[in-house]
């Protein structure tokens, strides 16, 4: 039987930044005013409607699952 040619070799992680899992941190607040929008956010304009629907829908339910951040060099964070 013939052997199946190996990947590249190097995986997922080695073309991903991918922080190991001893960097990870815990579920934690940030306080809003720290945290900065991504420079790489492909969506510039919001539709002021949504905004107010998404607004009212999470004073009534609350966030139901966490938003991802990134610590920066300067002490913020990126969205």
């Amino acid at each position: 039987m013939a052997e199946r040619p190996k990947g590249m070799g190097r995986g997922l992680a080695a073309i991903l930044s991918v922080a190991p899992r001893d960097e990870l941190q815990e579920l934690r607040p940030i306080p809003v005013d720290m945290i900065d929008p991504s420079p790489h956010q492909p969506r510039r304009v919001f539709d002021e409607e949504s905004l107010v629907a998404l607004a009212g829908s999470i004073r009534a339910r609350g966030v139901l699952q966490p938003v991802l951040v990134r610590p920066q060099p300067s002490g913020r964070y990126e969205l």
